[in-house]
């Protein structure tokens, strides 16, 4: 229920936008930007909610949460935000490659916030993983703008694909040339840091003692 209302939250975030950025434009402008605050509203979910309940069920119920990755987890996650990019799609007057370069995307966000909600549940490294989460979902979209807004500085495009909510953002363009994620490196560089984040949790466990 609560993943719902959170994507039901950024939905409503995308038809109405002017309450969050009034635009000085007094025109509306059209299609709606619903379809990309969809997206970073799931990829936020994903990055910092997700996590922290992979996390909490990981210590309540060690013996039964240690059996990898949770895919049908993942597919109902997926297949539960359908309605709404399908509404979003409508309104934002998206294709159908449009939906599906962003559902390829945003698997890597998935990847990474299964790895993060692992690295949770270990109390020493509890407090690392969340700041890198909070770096990798705020810190980083943060840094761009504060640099092209305060310092006069025109930042890298890189930092600007390399956040997961601008690249989200920029996935979810309406009537997009392609169904892949382009640059094809924003949709690899998340789901390889998941993997080498979830190796090296498997090499650690295997040391001994296991990590606490």
């Amino acid at each position: 229920m609560g993943y719902v209302c959170w994507l039901a939250a950024a939905l409503a975030a995308g038809l109405w936008p002017e309450a969050i950025y009034p635009s000085p434009d007094p025109l509306r402008s059209a299609p709606l930007p619903v379809l990309g605050t969809l997206a970073i509203g799931q990829g936020s979910y994903f990055l910092l909610v997700w996590p922290l309940i992979l996390c909490r069920r990981r210590l309540r119920e060690p013996a039964t949460t240690r059996r990898g990755l949770p895919v049908a987890e993942w597919v109902g996650l997926l297949v539960a935000a359908a309605p709404f990019y399908l509404a979003a799609a409508c309104l934002a007057d998206a294709t159908l490659a449009d939906v599906l370069r962003l559902v390829i995307y945003l698997v890597g966000m998935v990847l990474l916030g299964w790895s993060a909600g692992a690295w949770l549940a270990q109390p020493r490294a509890r407090s690392v993983t969340l700041l890198a989460v909070l770096v990798i979902l705020l810190g980083l979209p943060g840094g761009y703008y504060v640099a092209r807004e305060f310092f006069a500085v025109q930042p890298g495009h890189w930092l600007w694909h390399l956040a997961p909510a601008t690249s989200a953002w920029t996935m979810a363009a309406s009537r997009g040339d392609s169904w892949a994620p382009a640059p094809a490196w924003a949709a690899i560089v998340w789901p390889a840091v998941a993997g080498a984040a979830g190796l090296a949790l498997v090499l650690a466990s295997r040391r001994g003692p296991r990590p606490v």
